[in-house]
């Protein structure tokens, strides 16, 4: 199987996301790339991605969302555009934190002391919260330039905000359309007190 845990979107915010997601597609139209756009059940922010994990270590995977997380729940609002890698050739259009990204990395470092324990090494040592809205699959000479540059001038995107209070562990499905996922777990945010 292959895992990842995750923030979900609540459905309002969803639906800002695929306005902001429509807005770029547009506007990224007729610059000569080849980006598939993420439909709107795809959107996440990924706090892990495991890649293929055999079917048996599921049960160490359920205990590392056995017990809610002490980080209280937090308002997470994206606004922000912008691409990976940050230089070279673009392979990742993604919306980002205006506020409460501290509070998303500190829930992923509070994920990775488990996974840790479990047995998935520490993580990585640079965390960037992010939803991906497309993945450039091509693009022709000079509009990696030009997207970058576009994508400098729709910094700023119409707000998307919602309540964090959980976080789920997936499964991918990779398919021709694009990857769907299936809820397998959730733990809550509850704090330190509860």
């Amino acid at each position: 199987m292959r895992l990842f845990f995750a923030i979900d979107l609540d459905e309002a915010a969803r639906a800002v996301a695929e306005r902001a997601g429509a807005l770029l597609a547009r506007r990224t139209a007729e610059l000569g790339a080849s980006i598939r756009w993420v439909r709107p059940a795809g959107f996440h922010v990924t706090l892990a991605f495991l890649g293929e994990v055999p079917d048996e270590e599921g049960a160490a995977l359920d205990a590392v969302v056995a017990a809610p997380f002490s980080q209280p729940p937090f308002v997470l609002s994206l606004s922000v555009a912008g691409v990976f890698p940050p230089s070279g050739a673009p392979r990742v259009i993604w919306m980002g934190p205006g506020r409460g990204g501290d509070e998303v990395a500190g829930v992923a470092r509070l994920l990775w002391q488990r996974l840790d324990d479990a047995g998935y090494g520490p993580g990585p040592t640079r965390f960037e919260t992010h939803v991906t809205l497309g993945r450039v699959r091509r693009a022709r000479a000079g509009a990696a330039r030009r997207l970058r540059a576009l994508l400098a001038e729709e910094a700023v995107l119409p707000e998307v905000a919602w309540t964090v209070d959980c976080v789920s562990l997936y499964e991918s499905r990779p398919g021709p359309g694009g990857s769907t996922y299936r809820r397998l777990a959730t733990a809550a945010l509850r704090g330190a007190a509860a």
